[in-house]
């Protein structure tokens, strides 16, 4: 167990009532997110490098750490931000899992100030074209 989970999924998972079926199904989504890597688990990408957890609501979410993070930013553009999402599914005693690795570039904010017209003319008009007249 310890090979192929981390800690935080051991803990998370080994007093469940559905412990089988809870860590089939973190086993399946570290698969297809070593397949959404593109290298499966080798010895650069390991078990411990793609950890499943859950965000406030409940909904598994991946983190990455070490060769699956860098090997994420590799496939990434340079510049952007990456992230990983999950699916996780159970039926008829399988589950599946679909990760997706997504690279996203990061949101400027413009930080100028916003001008706005003080005397609020202008406030539901139509544009006119020009020499056209009101």
């Amino acid at each position: 167990m310890e090979r192929l989970f981390t800690a935080n999924e051991i803990a998370a998972g080994k007093n469940r009532r559905d412990a089988a079926g809870f860590f089939a199904r973190r086993f399946a989504a570290k698969e297809a997110c070593a397949k959404a890597l593109g290298t499966g688990i080798t010895g650069r990408v390991g078990w411990h490098d793609i950890e499943i957890t859950r965000d406030g609501p409940g909904a598994p979410k991946i983190a990455l750490s070490g060769g699956a993070l860098r090997r994420a930013f590799r496939l990434a553009p340079k510049g952007t931000e990456v992230g990983a999402h999950v699916s996780l599914a159970t039926a008829g005693g399988m589950c599946v899992a679909i990760v997706v690795i997504e690279a996203t570039w990061p949101v400027k904010h413009d930080l100028a100030p916003k001008v706005t017209n003080p005397s609020g003319r202008g406030k539901g008009r139509r544009a006119l074209k020009k020499g056209q007249s009101r």
